[in-house]
């Protein structure tokens, strides 16, 4: 189960992750390789991210990209 589906808020992009990772990846805006890790970690489930170590915070923020 998705905590959000995403709808390509900026801004919600820009709130400050908790995992040095996510924060890599969210603003990558100008490197194909974040961006297509980004891309991945879209459509891998919530139970696999947190596995990941991920938090709930962490995981929005990269369904909100």
């Amino acid at each position: 189960m998705s905590l959000n589906a995403g709808n390509g808020s900026r801004a919600s992009c820009h709130r400050r992750a908790q995992s040095p990772l996510v924060r890599r990846l969210v603003g990558a805006d100008g490197d194909p390789a974040k961006q297509r890790i980004l891309s991945w970690f879209k459509v891998i489930g919530d139970d696999e991210l947190r596995r990941f170590g991920l938090s709930a915070d962490d995981i929005k923020i990269i369904r909100d990209c």
